[in-house]
């Protein structure tokens, strides 16, 4: 690393502590709670209050050990086998009872493109796996800052090409295929969706993202009015607001050794006509939602199918809080069974 990059680290560390003491974050729900969103808001508090304690150095290992205990309590219904066999990218299969094993689903895990893993996400790969009875695949791409963002993005895109043609049973083509992601694995879900076209891929036959970012450079993910509403997302980037749109495009290229702008990395910035039928997921609450919605907007002006589900008083990627019945899992089970009956009658 260059003497001019660990300056200007060192810049946004002593800036970043000087913003967490000019705006503190405090946040509270402006709508009543059952037990269980109490019950979430509670943990999502605490892994905060613990986070605050830390160096802002070792937030990461910590964030990465927080998503990592979400896994563990999970007891999942499909059956959990590591990949393996030649060329076999890293990651496992979760295959649920009596699966088809040409049904396929390609499966991104969230935690800011620099935490998470295939275990810390059983809770919604396990449900994946059940409401579409396909085997799902979940990558355990390479993180950032360890290595660049398009190093974890190639993973991805290479694992797409291996499941078109390989299945948890050994070479074999996939007659359904799903690629589906959650915050930065959704990102990472539709900028897989513009590669594929714009290299005349085979096209999966759906895709599914839950809270994508679409746009980091959005003013709205610093100043928007949904920062002081998303307990999740707020308190990491609420002190982002102070921060000069400048120096963030270059602390992110630092961070991400590409340009944050890059229609692979916010995909609201690509051309979005011709792409897979999309089904998005978001809180009316979180602080994506804004570029969520230009998202959809502009792929529909260019002719995309998308839908976008709204969901009220939800944090971010609630699908991977909820101990009991989640709705919106049944909904993407009617979305991709309305995919397959359309796809039938052509």
């Amino acid at each position: 690393m260059s003497i001019l990059s660990v300056l200007v680290i060192a810049v946004l560390v002593l800036w970043l502590r000087w913003c967490v003491t000019r705006q503190p974050y405090y946040y509270q729900a402006d709508y009543k709670v059952d037990a269980e969103q109490a019950h979430i808001l509670a943990e999502i508090a605490a892994i905060h209050v613990e986070a605050d304690t830390k160096p802002l150095w070792s937030k990461i290992s910590f964030y990465r050990e927080v998503m990592e205990r979400l896994g563990q309590e999970v007891n999942t219904v499909s059956t959990i086998v590591p990949s393996g066999g030649e060329g076999a990218p890293k990651g496992e299969w979760l295959l649920p009872p009596h699966a088809n094993p040409k049904r396929r689903i390609l499966y991104i895990h969230g935690g800011g493109w620099s935490a998470g893993s295939p275990q810390s996400h059983r809770r919604i790969t396990d449900q994946f796996a059940l409401l579409a009875n396909a085997c799902v695949f979940a990558i355990d791409y390479r993180l950032i800052p360890e290595h660049s963002y398009l190093t974890g993005l190639k993973d991805c895109q290479q694992a797409y090409l291996w499941l078109l043609e390989h299945g948890p049973q050994g070479p074999g083509a996939a007659d359904f295929m799903v690629i589906a992601g959650d915050s930065a694995g959704g990102s990472h879900t539709l900028a897989l969706l513009t590669w594929i076209r714009d290299r005349a891929l085979p096209s999966p036959s759906a895709a599914v993202a839950l809270s994508p970012a679409t746009d980091l450079l959005r003013d709205s993910l610093r100043k928007g009015p949904n920062v002081a509403r998303d307990p999740l997302l707020g308190p990491i980037v609420a002190p982002l607001a102070w921060l000069p749109k400048p120096l963030l495009w270059l602390g992110l290229a630092l961070l991400m050794r590409t340009r944050p702008g890059h229609p692979w990395v916010s995909p609201l910035r690509a051309e979005l006509q011709q792409l897979t039928p999309t089904l998005i997921q978001a809180s009316d609450s979180e602080i994506l939602l804004e570029g969520i919605e230009a998202y959809t907007k502009k792929a529909r002006a260019a002719g995309s199918s998308v839908e976008l589900q709204r969901y009220p008083n939800k944090v971010h990627v609630w699908h991977i809080f909820s101990r009991t019945h989640e709705p919106a899992f049944s909904d993407i089970a009617d979305f991709l069974a309305r995919i397959e009956a359309k796809t039938a009658q052509v």
